[in-house]
């Protein structure tokens, strides 16, 4: 049996975010000895510490269909400085730099159009100027935009001045642009956790990466730049429509985790299933007997577009209670197996926890995957190669250049900050230093992050569409 280390996620909020972002989005990666890369983050309102004098109400015209609001006496004094009061929203940001801060608004009225603002924990400001639009929401800059800040934490602290101005989201940049639109993706609203309140979601977070599991030889590792750490698992067997009878055989993959706490979990794969007849697992956990996983939630047929996350559903007497979903499993490490079931069925990841919610585009890092013979450990690009792109920001054009001695094919893609592959386009290296440009005027206005894969490995580098 083949043991590695899992990634636990056992941080503080501000850090969880700061792991989310650089790990899974590379919001704010940069190559050693390159440009800064610039930053641009949308946040929601009510995902951010709403105080418990503000509310949060619904509006299909508010990004993610809510929005937050007081309706306390108005006050030309700010308020009385404790959470309950305000609302703050925290980030990390890497490097000093001026930051202008935006904030999608409502100010219905000349007596419900203002709010008190400021960052860093300054001097509170009265945001009053253009807050009020007759015409519903608005973009409109923070009073005292830019800020400057330094690297680590940064809060930005919004209390209520006068009764029923609505806010939205915000847009946190090093650019100077206006933002536009709600379709823009939130970085504060994925599982994010309170550490302090609620330790245990903490410590009992598991993320594993399919190809770092013991593989059965009838298994193989496939490279895909769409997917988390640039590859999934397949077996293109014989279907096997009977459960197992013994473990350890090559149709089968061992996934160990780390000590966990005692509790009910719940299991989800990243998996691509794409037909009626590529679309199930057996699944076992610890010494329970196999299931069938091959439906939704629902109860219907199991079918996804491309990757995607799903829960896992068993039939089992490891399921909590009437929850076929749930499991209840005991302190210390457990062992995860999924044999073939279908032929083509594609694994790219697993997520265990208690949170009954599924992960966003790839989710967490995994760490410590461990080489096997289906799998070894793929050197990055990095080490062997120097990799830019220019410009950044760019309009039309993002032009991509890689000095190394490597040689052949070469995929570029690209993935918006949510994790969806915008597009992809192959080349080949033929010279040590290959140049070329992709063409990304289409793309709507954000951050995003061009991948890399070449036979050797995966890079990223993250950039700005204007």
């Amino acid at each position: 049996m083949m043991h590695f280390n899992s990634f636990i996620t056992r941080v503080l909020p501000g850090l969880f975010l700061f792991a989310l972002l650089t790990t899974s989005y590379g919001v704010f990666a940069a190559p050693t000895g390159a440009a800064q890369v610039p930053f641009a983050a949308y946040l929601e309102a009510e995902c951010a510490e709403v105080g418990d004098n503000w509310f949060t109400a619904e509006d299909t015209e508010a990004s993610g269909g809510s929005y937050v609001s007081v309706n306390r006496r108005s006050t030309d004094t700010f308020p009385e400085d404790v959470p309950a009061n305000r609302v703050r929203f925290s980030l990390i940001v890497q490097e000093m730099d001026e930051f202008y801060i935006w904030g999608r608004v409502k100010g219905r009225a000349p007596n419900n159009d203002s709010f008190w603002v400021r960052v860093n924990d300054g001097p509170w400001r009265q945001w009053i100027r253009r807050v009020n639009d007759a015409d519903g929401w608005a973009w409109r800059e923070f009073v005292g935009s830019p800020y400057t800040a330094e690297a680590g934490e940064m809060t930005i602290d919004i209390a209520y001045r006068e009764v029923n101005t609505q806010l939205d989201k915000i847009f946190v940049t090093t650019l100077a642009q206006t933002p536009s639109g709600v379709d823009q993706p939130s970085i504060n609203c994925g599982e994010v956790i309170d550490c302090e309140k609620n330790p245990e979601l903490c410590t009992d977070q598991v993320w594993i990466e399919g190809e770092c599991g013991d593989l059965g030889a009838e298994w193989s590792y496939q490279k895909d730049a769409s997917v988390s750490n640039g590859g999934y698992v397949v077996s293109r067997e014989a279907t096997q429509l009977e459960a197992p009878t013994e473990t350890g055989l090559p149709g089968q993959i061992a996934f160990t985790t780390d000590s966990i706490g005692a509790g009910t979990y719940y299991l989800n794969f990243r998996l691509n299933a794409r037909a009626d007849d590529s679309n199930s697992f057996w699944v076992k956990v610890d010494d329970e007997e196999w299931f069938n996983y091959s439906t939704e939630l629902s109860g219907d047929i199991l079918l996804t577009d491309g990757f995607e996350w799903r829960r896992v559903t068993a039939d089992s007497s490891a399921a909590a209670g009437s929850d076929s979903t749930a499991f209840l499993l005991a302190a210390g490490t457990h062992t995860i197996r999924v044999a073939r079931r279908e032929s083509g069925a594609y694994l790219d990841k697993i997520f265990l926890s208690k949170l009954d919610t599924l992960p966003l585009a790839y989710g967490s890092y995994a760490l410590g995957c461990m080489e096997n013979e289906a799998t070894p450990v793929r050197p990055s690009l990095d080490m062997t190669s120097d990799v830019t792109i220019y410009p950044n920001p760019t309009a039309n054009r993002l032009t991509f250049s890689v000095t190394s001695e490597i040689t052949g094919r070469l995929e570029a893609a690209i993935f918006d900050f949510s994790g969806r592959r915008m597009q992809v386009n192959s080349f080949n290296k033929s010279t040590r230093t290959f140049t070329d440009n992709l063409d990304v005027a289409a793309l709507p206005r954000g951050v995003y992050q061009l991948i890399l894969t070449s036979d050797t490995g995966v890079i990223s580098r993250s950039f700005v569409k204007q």
